[in-house]
């Protein structure tokens, strides 16, 4: 068949036609201090370490996962707005049902916004899948880190202990309310060293009101107190003066978005960036208001004030809406260490000629590679050696690690067979 004619052929036959997505990598930072105190306003506790993504999902990374999953867009993932609404327009959509592509307009290193908790909820299920290509199903987009079965109307959806997909745990996922406010608002050097919460997700000494400014803070007093907000105080002096981007108080005919990490001074303890301000998070939290139920959303946007970045201040979304200044961030797990044990051969079983099995494992339970130094004197497949001939050798077991689990410490024997 002439490749060149596939796509038309897959168009004509009606089948949906997918762009080729590159790996959406996500750089993450550990949270540690497990089992740490809690806020005052009875969040940020949690007893395990994990982490958490640096930036926002940015535009670039939402697209890789149109582009994998979406030609056929059954539940939604793409929203007109983020084309049309000029404050926050990252990506175009060309082509019909079936063949849609997405592409980026402007600087795709910009949050992705117009996103609702399903479609948070979709990507993590795509990133905890291996990130596949196909319609959105169960293997794609419908299942792993949470089983979506419709209505898609409700909070009901929790994540799964055990992806199904994998039989593994998920390992991409929404940041419990808990996990988002201990990255965001955590330091466990404050109070002489007993730890305790920021009010705003900076590292301010003193809980100062941050700037909003552009330009990641440069043009402000102080760019370790900076960030995207609105905020204005009357007074044209590069700072403070309404939207951060535009330095306007009018409502933005353009981009409104800072570039993911660009208030470079301005982290939390833990290294993430942007937890206030740029886009509201959506957080895996539920909340009871006066008997509905709603997701919790965190840290504010370039829309909001500087109130909506406190500790004290959060959200209650529908889990369906979606809005200009509303986006998110994954958490995932903190790989643990592992260790190999690795059983001294016998000497009854190291005979010229003589076959075994080495005894290696390691805590993990993946699987172990042992490779001989001088397989003329002795030779491993997989975990059976065979002996050749007299000699010295060296076998060394090692395990590389996974999305899990930590590359061992290789541990070696040194073998005489005579």
């Amino acid at each position: 068949m002439n490749t060149k004619t596939f796509p038309l052929l897959l168009l004509l036959a009606g089948l949906p036609l997918f762009a080729k997505a590159a790996p959406v990598v996500i750089d993450t930072v550990p949270v540690r201090d497990a089992g740490n105190t809690t806020d005052t306003s009875g969040y940020g506790k949690v007893l395990y370490e994990y982490r958490i993504g640096r930036f926002e999902i940015t535009i670039g990374q939402y697209i890789e996962f149109l582009n994998a999953v979406a030609a056929t867009d059954t539940h939604g993932l793409y929203h007109l707005g983020m084309e049309s609404e000029a404050a926050v327009a990252g990506v175009s959509r060309s082509g019909t049902a079936g063949s849609y592509v997405y592409a980026a307009i402007g600087n795709p290193d910009r949050p992705i916004a117009l996103v609702s908790w399903f479609d948070a909820a979709r990507f993590a299920n795509w990133m905890s899948n291996g990130q596949p290509v196909g319609l959105q199903s169960p293997t794609t987009t419908e299942d792993g880190a949470y089983t979506l079965l419709p209505p898609f109307n409700h909070v009901g959806f929790v994540k799964n202990a055990i992806n199904p997909n994998t039989g593994r745990p998920p390992l991409w996922w929404i940041p419990s309310e808990d996990e988002w406010y201990k990255a965001a608002y955590y330091n466990p050097t404050r109070n002489g060293g007993a730890g305790g919460y920021h009010f705003y997700p900076i590292q301010s000494p003193l809980d100062n009101v941050p700037y909003s400014a552009g330009a990641g803070g440069a043009t402000s007093p102080d760019a370790s107190l900076a960030g995207n907000f609105r905020r204005d105080d009357g007074i044209a002096n590069g700072y403070n003066d309404g939207y951060a981007i535009t330095g306007s108080p009018v409502y933005p005919t353009s981009n409104a978005l800072a570039k993911v990490g660009s208030y470079g001074l301005a982290s939390t303890y833990y290294g993430t960036f942007d937890q206030g301000g740029n886009v509201l998070e959506i957080t895996d939290g539920i909340v009871n208001s006066g008997g509905t139920l709603y997701r919790a959303a965190r840290g504010g946007s370039w829309f909001d004030d500087e109130s909506i970045m406190r500790s004290t201040f959060r959200l209650n979304l529908n889990p369906d809406t979606e809005a200009v200044g509303i986006g998110f961030r994954l958490a995932t797990v903190e790989r643990t260490t592992q260790r190999i044990r690795f059983a001294t051969p016998r000497r009854s079983q190291l005979g010229v000629g003589s076959r075994f099995t080495l005894g290696v494992s390691s805590t993990s339970g993946l699987p172990v590679t042992v490779t001989s130094s001088d397989r003329r004197v002795l030779s491993v497949r997989g975990l059976s050696a065979k002996v050749k001939r007299a000699g010295r050798v060296i076998l060394t077991a090692s395990q590389a690690g996974d999305e899990f689990s930590l590359p061992a410490t290789n541990v070696s024997k040194r073998v005489r067979i005579r």
